[in-house]
């Protein structure tokens, strides 16, 4: 019976670390679909005739093709939106399987 109880708290322990983990990753991915939100939006109000910019590294280098860059831009978006959308799936999983231990 103690072993089992001691087996029990570990599931539950392993399970609160992963809802934890899984919470911090989400957290960051919402953060990273706004910024990339805000920058696509912002290309689409920056007048065609003001230059853009890139980091690459350490340096600014000037956007030559502003469609490439934003396609580049919505194709990120949609792939972490779509991990975004697996993690979140996959915590609300984990989380019905925590309730289920306690």
């Amino acid at each position: 019976m103690i072993q089992m109880d001691e087996e029990r708290a570990n599931i539950v322990q392993k399970l609160a670390r992963e809802l934890q983990l899984m919470s911090q990753q989400i957290s960051g991915l919402e953060s990273q679909v706004r910024e990339l939100k805000g920058t696509i939006q912002a290309l689409g109000i920056q007048p065609s005739n003001r230059p853009v910019y890139r980091q690459k590294g350490p340096l600014l280098l000037e956007v030559e093709n502003r469609d490439e860059l934003v396609s580049e831009l919505k194709e990120t978006l949609e792939t972490i939106s779509t991990y975004l959308n697996r993690i979140s799936e996959d915590k609300e999983e984990a989380q019905k399987q925590y309730e289920l231990e306690i």
